[in-house]
């Protein structure tokens, strides 16, 4: 079960084992395609290279230097130490894990599709969004009234629904890394004469409206949606970017703050479900409850939105929350445990905190320049790799196998 999506066959990244499989990137290209951008002389082909990486790496950065994120690879690391461990009172550690992974990736089974082939035929025929809540099933199979789910239903001009949402923490995470790969394509375009650049940029917005308005895509780009109606943006790449750097401010609010943020009066109508994704901090419905704050707050400036947001909230400011961050970041380092895979583990959440200096809460710098300053532990396996190189790295990605086999074992026959 891997959290986050792989939508294309080019790239992905598994939260495993930590790595980033380039399958259809050769090594030698890849060092071609980063030298070359460092000289700002990309070819189209650097391009697609570039945008795979960066897809990528976004999912890892996401992975290790929030907190929501290095959440998940605690929980990996005392499943995981379970098992080595044996011990059956300590065990369940195994199922808190598995559980965390599928309550962020509900949407094999609620993202409905009612009508497969409407896609976007001219700007007239655009959806009309609305919003509901529903519950989820416990291990019976049977509706917990104390969990619930926040979907996006999206409807055409008569009213018929076109498709259900979930907003989960994997759709999110794959709207963050598709926001990366714009970051290229404007390089590209700056090296344009201005003819074919409003032929290039003409090209991307018409695959941007595909991507918004295909049914079965609409799952990782129903948050930009939100954020782009709500907010009155028109800019396909602003909304993206936006939404993108506010879905990585709020995986690195402390829960205690979460829980701070205030339930839209338009959500009333969900009664005690509401009450069941606050407690849950759940990421969707923050999203959406936060996106109400920022449409009153009259400034086009992002980080000045996130100022005003702060002070409406009565939290500390970005650089004192940035502190309480850090310290919570190094607590993690502290709650790993001693076993022979904690350096690995501490590793992870160590350059994740140094990716966040880097980044910052509201993501004033751009991924790449994370990529090129911190000694990432990620392995980048290229299509041309018959096998993992790095002796260690061989090691874990072998161990890592067995674990998610074993882990996987162990949750089938709970509650059984």
């Amino acid at each position: 079960m891997n959290i986050f999506p792989n939508v294309t066959t080019e790239g992905s990244y598994d939260a495993f084992s930590h790595v980033i499989n380039l399958n259809s990137v050769e090594r030698k290209n890849f060092d071609v395609a980063i030298d070359r951008f460092r000289k700002l002389t990309l070819s189209t082909e650097d391009i697609r290279i570039l945008k795979v990486l960066i897809h990528e790496f976004r999912h890892y950065l996401d992975h290790i230097s929030t907190l929501r994120g290095q959440e998940l690879l605690i929980k990996q690391f005392y499943a995981i130490d379970a098992k080595l461990a044996n011990n059956e009172y300590n065990l369940y550690h195994i199922k808190n894990y598995m559980n965390l992974l599928k309550s962020a990736s509900l949407d094999n089974y609620f993202f409905t599709i009612n009508q497969p082939d409407h896609a976007l035929r001219s700007r007239e025929s655009r959806w009309i969004w609305q919003l509901s809540s529903g519950y989820r099933f416990d291990g019976n199979g049977k509706l917990d009234e104390s969990k619930s789910i926040f979907f996006i239903n999206f409807l055409d001009k008569q009213k018929e629904k076109i498709c259900r949402v979930p907003l989960t923490l994997s759709s999110l995470f794959e709207l963050c890394a598709t926001s990366e790969e714009f970051f290229f394509d404007q390089i590209y375009f700056s090296t344009l004469g201005e003819n074919e650049r409003l032929v290039e940029l003409a090209s991307q917005n018409a695959s941007s409206l595909s991507k918004l308005y295909t049914p079965e895509l609409v799952l990782y780009s129903a948050a930009v949606h939100l954020y782009a109606n709500i907010l009155g943006i028109s800019d396909t790449v602003k909304a993206y970017t936006e939404a993108s750097r506010l879905i990585y401010f709020i995986l690195n609010l402390p829960d205690e703050y979460l829980k701070r943020v205030p339930i839209s009066i338009d959500l009333r109508i969900f009664g005690n479900r509401n009450r069941n994704m606050h407690k849950d901090s759940d990421i969707g419905y923050i999203y959406y409850n936060i996106l109400i704050l920022l449409s009153k707050i009259p400034t086009d400036n992002f980080d000045k939105k996130i100022e005003e947001l702060l002070k409406m909230l009565g939290f500390p400011n970005i650089k004192d929350l940035e502190i309480t961050i850090l310290e919570k970041m190094y607590n993690n380092l502290n709650v790993i445990g001693n076993s022979f895979i904690s350096e690995y583990f501490k590793l992870l959440i160590q350059n994740g905190i140094e990716y966040f200096k880097v980044l910052g809460l509201s993501r004033s710098e751009n991924t790449m320049v994370a990529f090129n300053s911190v000694n990432r532990t990620t392995y980048i396996l290229f299509g041309d790799d018959l096998e993992v190189q790095d002796p260690l790295y061989k090691e874990w990605c072998e161990k890592a196998r067995y674990f998610y086999k074993a882990l996987n074992e162990f949750d089938i026959i709970c509650g059984v």
